[in-house]
């Protein structure tokens, strides 16, 4: 009877022992992945077009243009982005020549620096916060002749949600607000160019 209880003993402390030298194995190997995982530095890269819509006048125009850059860590991204207003915007303005109700065209364009930050990476669904920072001109023509022009700088926040489709290509759809600064033409202002804007986002490349 004793041996069979000395027998019992030591086979329940064998079964914690072991127990316990595998929970610490466990959690040392969970300590060491998630070591490596911080040590690793990963950079890639993409690129794409832009295609929105932007608050022009109380109205709405239509704005095309691109960005690209690299990626840290699949979660802090940075580059370049340009966008134009695609076919300017017509309205009935002052053609500083006496005729105020000429018929005119805007156009407006500006390129700069983006940094974005990407959440939830590894999700089929994804969220990206971007920052754009730009500089650009805009301009009034009235029958192709330039009337007037400005230089404007802009700050554009917004959130895009995007697709995980493949490694290699994420489309999405984003908002953001572009607010328009130091536009001095007689037709434009600041507010008439800034407001939502609201469109596509296509991303190809490395991720």
């Amino acid at each position: 009877m004793l041996n069979k209880l000395i027998i019992l003993i030591v086979c329940l402390l064998s079964f914690f022992l072991n127990r316990k030298v595998l929970a610490q194995t466990a959690n040392s190997s969970a300590v060491s992945e998630e070591a490596t995982r911080q040590r690793n530095f990963t950079i890639s890269g993409f690129g794409g077009p832009l295609i929105r819509t932007m608050q022009v006048m109380d109205d709405w125009g239509i704005l095309i243009g691109g960005k690209g850059g690299g990626i840290i860590n699949h979660q802090f991204a940075f580059g370049g982005v340009g966008m134009a207003l695609a076919d300017g915007y017509d309205f009935v303005g002052d053609n500083l020549n006496g005729n105020e109700n000429a018929e005119l065209n805007l156009g407006l364009g500006a390129g700069g620096v983006f940094i974005e930050y990407i959440h939830r990476r590894d999700n089929l669904i994804q969220f990206s916060v971007p920052l754009h920072i730009m500089a650009g001109g805009v301009s009034v023509k009235e029958n192709d002749e330039e009337i007037e022009s400005s230089g404007i700088f802009i700050l554009e926040p917004g959130i895009n949600l995007e697709f995980n489709i493949t490694d290699h290509f994420i489309p999405g759809i984003g908002v953001s607000y572009m607010q328009v600064f130091g536009s001095s033409l007689e037709n434009v202002d600041n507010r008439d160019i800034s407001g939502i804007t609201i469109g596509l986002v296509f991303k190809f490349g490395g991720f």
